[in-house]
């Protein structure tokens, strides 16, 4: 049994044990998320593999890391862990939303602040970091999983509402649900891409009331 089958089978023999225990603060679905999010840079291509033949429906939450170019030195690191093929295949995320899974962005912010909205939006669309980071070093990466603007915005909101079992209160902008939200001087979804990575927040709301104002 190759190692690729290995992390399969030892994954998803725990996800099924954690699926027979009842449901607490923490969802059974999310340990997946965590695996994938807390794995050494090898297992993360492997279990991305794994799970991705196994995303048949939206009970699998896919945490995706939004970093898709290829920068020098970074990505020379990840041929060197993986290898050449695995390398060029790495950070799904279009085949997870056609695999039918729950696709979900994370910004690992502290850790790596510049993944914001609006540049969560730009990689997502052109799998390369903008001009203005990393002295405009990165060249696209992997464009066959490049995703539209419509599915990066759910994945950052009504998604991730649904992987917190929080689908009813938050997510989406609706009558009944919590007024929290960020306001933006562009239009994410039919702004040029180069204006979306230079966009501002020119209010916050919480709770309906204003917080914020540029």
């Amino acid at each position: 049994m190759g190692l690729k089958e290995t992390a399969t089978d030892v994954l998803y023999s725990a996800y099924e044990k954690a699926s027979a225990e009842p449901y607490s603060s923490c969802s059974h679905k999310d340990f997946i998320d965590y695996v994938i999010d807390n794995t050494h840079l090898t297992y993360k291509y492997i279990l991305f593999t794994a799970i991705l033949s196994k995303a048949s429906d939206e009970s699998i939450n896919a945490l995706c890391l939004q970093k898709q170019s290829e920068l020098p030195g970074a990505y020379d690191m990840e041929v060197t862990y993986v290898g050449e093929e695995l390398a060029q295949e790495s950070y799904p995320i279009k085949s997870f939303f056609d695999a039918g899974a729950n696709v979900v962005f994370h910004s690992d912010y502290p850790v790596s602040p510049i993944m914001n909205v609006k540049y969560s939006f730009y990689t997502a669309e052109t799998r390369n970091f903008p001009k203005e980071l990393y002295g405009g070093q990165g060249r696209p990466h992997n464009l066959k999983e490049a995703i539209t603007r419509e599915q990066s915005l759910r994945a950052m909101t009504i998604n991730v509402a649904h992987q917190w079992h929080q689908e009813t209160r938050m997510g989406s902008i609706e009558v009944g649900k919590l007024a929290n939200m960020a306001v933006f001087d562009c239009d994410f979804l039919h702004d040029d891409i180069e204006k979306v990575a230079q966009a501002n927040i020119i209010a916050t709301i919480v709770d309906g009331e204003e917080v914020y104002k540029a």
